[in-house]
């Protein structure tokens, strides 16, 4: 596969005659940030950049410059791990989508399978909104997760961190980065009280069969950084579902690019 429609591959004639014919673009926006002893701290940036090539080869569309770090910060015990604060997130993620806007930019489609990214990129959607810009987010992780729930094959049927469906999409896009030889399968757990489950490293636990939030470190709920069990990982389930994912994103872009911007709901 080729990267010839990502933005930094061309020319500034080439961009304009883009924007003459299409306000649309996908923007790459990963983490650095730990995924287990095995599998690279640039996990999320290389799923994002692999599900906008696949998807602009088919659509056509355009693709703007990764943006490789999030916000990380409950993961900085492990190195490597690197994160911007919430602030300077947002400061960047206003600039970026401005700078774009001013290039004639008007349907920006953020691929972002970093959950923490969400809420900066919801506020900067609906802010911009009211300009007549269409801010979107796809989560390739959680579309993912939707997808395994009837996936056959799989030992693990959700998506957790570092575990076999995030190793086999690895195995299947960046298998020199892969370490199945330090592999190994955790899940998160705590021992500050007997009766609160952490459901993952975010903050989510269950009490009593509730969900509540306790915003842990991730070291105080994972050793090893993994979330899951890859021991099962296979790079060809990692294709397959990596396929799916593909065509269902593709159909989405389509939806997207028939959206008139100009149509905004006012109330009477």
């Amino acid at each position: 596969m080729s990267r010839q429609l990502f933005m930094e591959h061309l020319s500034w004639p080439q961009i304009k005659e883009y924007v003459n014919k299409s306000e649309l673009i996908l923007i790459p926006i990963g983490a650095t940030e730990e995924h287990g002893r095995h599998l690279p701290v640039s996990m999320d940036t290389i799923i994002a950049l692999e599900l906008c090539e696949r998807v602009s080869e088919k659509v056509g569309c355009l693709v703007g410059p990764a943006i490789p770090i999030g916000h990380s910060e409950w993961f900085m015990e492990f190195p490597g791990t690197m994160t911007f604060s919430y602030d300077l997130l947002l400061h960047l993620l206003e600039e970026y989508c401005d700078n774009l806007i001013h290039h004639g930019f008007k349907k920006l489609v953020f691929v972002s399978p970093h959950g923490l990214n969400a809420t900066a990129i919801g506020v900067i959607g609906r802010k911009l909104r009211k300009r007549g810009i269409l801010v979107s987010m796809i989560n390739p992780w959680k579309i993912l997760n939707d997808i395994a729930e009837d996936f056959s094959g799989l030992f693990e049927n959700k998506v957790k961190h570092a575990g076999e469906i995030m190793t086999s999409v690895a195995l299947a896009i960046c298998p020199e980065l892969v370490d199945m030889d330090s592999a190994e399968g955790e899940y998160v757990s705590s021992d500050m009280s007997p009766r609160i489950n952490p459901l993952n490293s975010v903050g989510v636990c269950n009490f009593e069969g509730y969900n509540v939030d306790i915003f842990w470190r991730a070291s105080e709920v994972t050793t090893s950084g993994a979330m899951g069990n890859p021991e099962h990982a296979d790079g060809e389930t990692g294709e397959q579902l990596m396929s799916n994912l593909s065509a269902y994103v593709v159909e989405y872009i389509k939806e997207i690019g028939k959206i008139d911007t100009s149509k905004s709901p006012k109330p009477e």
